[in-house]
């Protein structure tokens, strides 16, 4: 019996292409590989300045709420002294309850983008040192969904470069895991 002809055409093809050397395929994704870890630096950075300045101002606003922040209703003119103070005392806790609230969510959204972006930056120097396969690959998914990618605009397309030079078999080969 012979041999299948899709694999004899393929060994030929394969035979011919040139082989990678390792130094070759580090050079192959340093460049993604820096991108990647430049703008997903970048992207934590602004993270904690964000989570930084949120804490530092809904944190003075809690511990000194302004008079502006409570909205005060024009007291009813049969409202007693001790019931307009009560009414105050009520609505700067709601404004500070919503001042809580507000850096909660400003906490939760940062300390997101502090986790993907260090998952992309880990993934990256793996890739950069053509260690962990697999993290980098996740990496580069990572930085091609929109919503996750550090920088959304400009880390898709690091993410796709990168996962168009993990995707090449004489790249992966010099993978260490």
């Amino acid at each position: 019996m012979s041999a299948n002809p899709y694999q004899q055409s393929t060994e030929y093809l394969t035979s011919k292409m040139p082989k990678l050397t390792r130094e070759q395929a580090l050079k192959h994704v340093r460049a993604p590989a820096l991108g990647l870890i430049s703008v997903s630096g970048l992207a934590l950075g602004l993270a904690f300045v964000t989570l930084l300045g949120s804490v530092v101002f809904f944190g003075l606003r809690l511990l000194a709420p302004d008079e502006g922040q409570a909205v005060f209703v024009e007291p009813a003119p049969e409202e007693t002294k001790e019931q307009r103070e009560l009414r105050k005392a009520r609505e700067q806790k709601l404004a500070a309850e919503g001042n809580f609230l507000s850096l909660s969510t400003v906490f939760i959204a940062a300390m997101s983008l502090v986790l993907v972006n260090a998952i992309v930056l880990t993934g990256a120097i793996k890739m950069l040192h053509l260690k962990r396969h697999p993290y980098a690959i996740t990496a580069a998914a990572i930085a091609i969904i929109p919503l996750l990618s550090p920088l959304a605009i400009v880390g898709i397309p690091f993410g796709v470069w990168a996962m168009i030079k993990l995707g090449n078999p004489e790249i992966k080969r010099y993978f260490t895991n």
